[in-house]
């Protein structure tokens, strides 16, 4: 896959745009929608998120380097990241058209039923149904809902991972290189994985698998958040990979979720949060006992 960091023209073929936080099936239904109208596919999506520039509250289900991964795994050929600054926001919807679609000469474009571009979000499907080929196909539902970023997000922070899971359609996942900490797991008999996590919208402990360099794949007891019992000034996401012992350090490991076990609390000592760590991971070992859709 290509990454480019401006409209790059390489092969004529279906353009999708949009930020596509998550990654969820929604996108990948536009992702597939534009497989059966070309064989390319390119995907112009912003760094940062527009609602991030104008400082609306926002948090990111995904680091642009996890949004990269689905967005291969499902068949993008070529991502457009383009730098959202004050010049792209002014951007008139025609001068859109314009300077950002028109270079990448689209055969066909894929958007969303809510699709909207240009200053102030003047453009619509209509205005760009005047220049270009648009293919519109119909939102993804659960239940009475759509399928969509917020939504998503807003699962993680109500801790529901399963039904997140399902409309993510693969466990949600973090990916970092792993880092020292202050190493307290290790003192208290759990020793952590430890990543630097400032902005995810879940937080607690959960029942997850981290996947190694090597592709092997381990039973994990993770918690995140701003740690309770020992805080920290940014979030701090900790996998402690059962029965296994090595060095990790400075590898990229990749942390799936699967269910979670309890919040993070602020316990009386750590001979408390010890007995409290044994409780997790014999829960965590009995969930992964019973058959899930992902986890086995």
């Amino acid at each position: 896959m290509k990454i480019h960091r401006h409209p790059t023209f390489i092969k004529k073929g279906a353009v999708l745009i949009g930020n596509y936080d998550g990654v969820h099936i929604g996108h990948q239904q536009l992702i597939f929608d534009a497989k059966k109208h070309s064989s390319h596919i390119t995907l112009v999506t912003f760094d940062p998120n527009p609602k991030d520039y104008f400082g609306q509250p926002f948090t990111y289900i995904q680091t642009m380097y996890d949004k990269l991964l689905a967005l291969k795994s499902f068949g993008v050929d070529q991502v457009i990241i383009l730098p959202f600054n004050h010049e792209l926001s002014q951007l008139s919807s025609d001068q859109f058209e314009k300077d950002i679609i028109a270079p990448l000469q689209p055969e066909v474009l894929v958007v969303g039923e809510d699709f909207r571009y240009g200053r102030k979000r003047a453009g619509d499907i209509t205005s760009l149904q005047k220049r270009f080929n648009v293919h519109v196909p119909k939102d993804v539902m659960y239940e009475d809902t759509k399928v969509s970023s917020t939504f998503c997000r807003q699962l993680l922070e109500d801790g529901n991972v399963d039904l997140a899971n399902h409309l993510f359609g693969r466990p949600f996942h973090i990916s970092g290189r792993v880092r020292h900490g202050q190493h307290l797991g290790r003192t208290l008999g759990y020793p952590t994985a430890n990543l630097h996590a400032p902005h995810y919208p879940l937080s607690g402990i959960y029942a997850g698998h981290t996947i190694l360099p090597d592709q092997s794949c381990h039973l994990s007891a993770i918690s995140i958040g701003y740690r309770p019992m020992a805080p920290v000034p940014h979030g701090m996401l900790e996998a402690h990979l059962l029965d296994y012992d090595g060095d990790l350090y400075g590898q990229r490991i990749h942390v799936l979720f699967f269910k979670k076990i309890r919040d993070q609390i602020k316990l009386e000592n750590f001979d408390a949060l010890k007995i409290q760590m044994d409780k997790d991971v014999e829960n965590i070992r009995d969930f992964f006992k019973k058959p899930t859709i992902f986890s086995n």
